[in-house]
């Protein structure tokens, strides 16, 4: 549990949602994860927060789930809405269900043959991401970790979590490379002036780093391109040679 905690919140997952829809929930399970978790804040190193999603009879809440946060959707993924009916959240998945023939290797609405699926390389799980990215949710809810019943069949599995043999930390990484493409921090571009390691002679210069973006969007048409950045502080635009370069035309010397 403690490198769990510990390899998830390094990829950046902010929450662990504990699956509690049956008839048990596994209270002995969730309270060990629950002091665990403590004492490794105690400690000061980071651990995600939990929570739990659960099974309701509340049809006039949940109703159809249409406009609900989904915690697992066929792709294009759906969108939950907030109480003002604004979209906050989708969610992304690495497999969907073995009724309904949707597996790691499933393509758009193409699952391969058996003797052409390969659940090694992520197929459906970039897939999912890349829409979620492309619709640009708030929060991405991402099935699953750890799903016991998901260790029978390596295709049908949703288990992110590494393994020994099949799929190793592959899907770990896939994780970690889209997680950074969705967000990243912020206040992380101070000056940096320091004297080279060893005595070398000599300072360790970089004041390039002024604007901290905290949103970028492109959009276009049949004609034009349009780029829009959002700094986290006002704009500095001192020093002009070293300022924001867009290479659309893939040569560095014409901008």
């Amino acid at each position: 549990m403690r490198k769990h905690a510990q390899i998830l919140a390094d990829a950046g997952v902010d929450t662990l949602i504990l699956y509690a829809t049956n008839a048990f929930t596994y209270d002995n399970i969730w309270s060990k994860i629950d002091n665990i978790y403590m004492d490794m804040r105690s400690k000061l190193i980071r651990t995600p927060k939990f929570c739990f999603i659960t099974w309701s009879y509340n049809q006039e809440c949940y109703g159809n789930g249409r406009n609900k946060w989904p915690w697992i959707d066929n792709y294009p993924q759906g969108r939950g809405l907030n109480e003002d009916g604004q979209f906050e959240q989708t969610c992304v998945s690495v497999a969907g269900h073995p009724l309904m023939n949707i597996g790691c290797s499933y393509d758009g609405p193409i699952q391969h043959e058996p003797e052409q699926i390969n659940p090694m390389i992520g197929t459906y799980f970039s897939q999912q991401w890349e829409q979620a990215l492309k619709i640009d949710s708030l929060f991405i809810f991402v099935t699953g970790t750890t799903f016991f019943v998901d260790e029978f069949i390596q295709e049908y599995s949703r288990d992110i979590e590494p393994m020994l043999g099949e799929h190793q930390d592959n899907y770990y990484y896939q994780l970690v490379s889209y997680i950074r493409r969705f967000k990243d921090d912020l206040c992380d571009i101070p000056s940096r002036n320091h004297p080279q390691y060893g005595n070398q002679g000599g300072q360790l210069i970089d004041y390039s780093q002024r604007n901290d973006l905290e949103r970028m969007q492109i959009a276009g048409d049949e004609i034009n391109l349009y780029f829009y950045l959002r700094s986290y502080e006002p704009w500095i635009e001192e020093n002009k040679l070293n300022w924001l370069f867009l290479n659309i035309d893939s040569n560095y010397t014409t901008g």
